[in-house]
């Protein structure tokens, strides 16, 4: 099962709005892979994260910005879920998270 099919099934994720996430999870992954390389982007991180929450909201999910370039840039996961984590969502985007990749 891909991603978009594991958030389309459980959260009711519509294509429109995956492909939304998709394209602020590829503008900020640019903006990370800028900001590794040289150290400033033209890309306006605000604009695209406040995009993917605002999109992940209207489904009761919350995004976390992994900022990393090695890797996928954009998570969605439930704050439910964290009630019985001791961790905060920076140190278990990975396990608690869905990629948007």
């Amino acid at each position: 099962m891909t991603n978009q099919q594991f958030l389309t099934r459980n959260y009711n994720l519509t294509p429109y709005a995956w492909a939304v996430l998709r394209r602020c999870e590829r503008n900020l992954h640019q903006w990370a892979e800028d900001h590794c390389n040289f150290a400033s982007s033209h890309i306006d991180e605000q604009f695209w994260l406040s995009r993917a929450s605002k999109t992940a909201a209207r489904f009761g999910m919350r995004v976390y910005h992994q900022q990393d370039c090695r890797g996928c840039s954009l998570y969605l996961y439930v704050a439910a879920d964290l009630k019985d984590s001791q961790y905060p969502i920076e140190q278990v985007y990975n396990r608690y998270g869905t990629a948007c990749c």
